[in-house]
């Protein structure tokens, strides 16, 4: 095919009319939205959205004002799911640390740049740095108010990403944003209509759908961190261990793993057939890729923790982070192999952490 034939295909609306006008889960009307998507899981393939009709209120990436869509290229089914966890991850991490801002570049519904600072520019540099290569082509969500240097950075000439959400923009930043084109820039406050979160986290099968709780993060304070080796551990460390712990919660498909310390994610392993993989994965491409790893190497002077979805199954975890000189870990608890693995660290001199609470956040969409 030629390549101009495969432009024309990434650009176009696909004709989504014969999709349902709605649908019924339980007791949860869905009706299908007006916007058209671009279209579906591939170009070529149809796609629509449809709105919860009860529920509670909250902010949707389906109904957020668009301030601008992008020319010819609208937004398309992957676009929603990409704002969709900037969403959750920019509101679980403000629930954790409500003084802060954030910053979180997504691909594919998974987010592998994620930076915090008190000051917006400064999370987005740090976010932006935090990777050379993933954040291209990225979805962007933003805590706060993006401003006339942040959105110059943005629509440099050299930056591509496919979108933008964020709090609200200034004058400057909209009008630098409006000229950068096929840039989706979307408002999340602002609702066009009264949107209702359902609660529930919907996937097709061939025949049929599934139906599960959606999954709400329990550990939001630092005081829910616990140790389960004998070994004091101070505030840093626990704020490392929330930060990366949250994160984790927020989107990453299991198996998952990511690393860094109190304010970045240096690294993220996500979707791996084994949970081993998903720890060398991301403490592989943060040795490779991410400068904050070898500036913390220089003089480890501070925390790094390294957060998994569900509990090592064999030693081979707590092996790998031996091998990158990380030296906390917080996972759920409840491996028939615990006291082993337990065992393991400390003779590594690693420090395993969990929650209270023991939540398992597997994401398995």
């Amino acid at each position: 095919m030629a390549r101009s034939e495969v432009r024309k295909q990434y650009f176009e609306v696909v004709d989504a009319s014969h999709l349902p006008e709605g649908a019924k889960v339980g007791d949860i009307d869905f009706k299908r939205d007006d916007f058209p998507l671009r279209y579906g899981l591939t170009p070529k393939y149809t796609a629509a959205s449809a709105l919860a009709q009860e529920g509670y209120e909250g902010p949707s990436a389906i109904t957020a004002e668009r301030i601008q869509d992008g020319g010819e290229k609208i937004r398309s089914y992957g676009n929603i799911e990409d704002w969709d966890t900037g969403i959750r991850v920019v509101q679980n991490l403000t629930e954790a640390f409500p003084e802060e801002e954030y910053v979180a570049f997504m691909k594919h519904g998974i987010p592998f740049q994620i930076a915090k600072d008190q000051d917006l520019g400064k999370a987005y540099q740090l976010a932006f740095d935090a990777d050379t290569i993933i954040k291209f082509g990225a979805v962007v969500a933003f805590s706060g108010v993006i401003d006339q240097d942040i959105a110059e950075h943005l629509t440099h000439k050299d930056h591509f990403f496919d979108g933008v959400i964020a709090k609200g923009y200034s004058d400057k930043a909209i009008e630098l944003m409006m000229r950068k084109p096929n840039m989706r820039v979307l408002l999340e406050p602002k609702i066009r209509e009264r949107i209702k979160d359902h609660g529930y986290e919907i996937k097709d099968v061939t025949g049929g759908i599934l139906v599960a709780d959606r999954h709400r993060i329990q550990t939001t304070k630092s005081e829910h961190i616990i140790t389960l080796t004998d070994a004091e551990i101070d505030d840093d460390v626990r704020n490392s261990a929330l930060f990366q712990w949250t994160v984790n919660a927020s989107g990453l498909r299991s198996n998952s793993a990511n690393f860094g310390d109190k304010n970045i994610v240096y690294g993220v392993g996500a979707g791996c057939g084994s949970r081993v993989d998903a720890i060398r994965q991301a403490l592989r491409i943060a040795s490779e890729r991410s400068p904050y790893y070898g500036e913390w190497l220089e003089d480890m002077s501070y925390p790094l923790v390294l957060a998994s979805d569900g509990f090592p199954p064999e030693n081979d975890s707590v092996e790998a982070c031996n091998d990158f000189k990380v030296k906390y870990i917080i996972t759920p608890k409840g491996s028939l192999k615990d006291q082993a693995i337990k065992e393991k660290a400390e003779e590594l001199g690693i420090v395993c952490l969990s929650t209270e609470s023991n939540e398992r956040p597997f994401d398995h969409r």
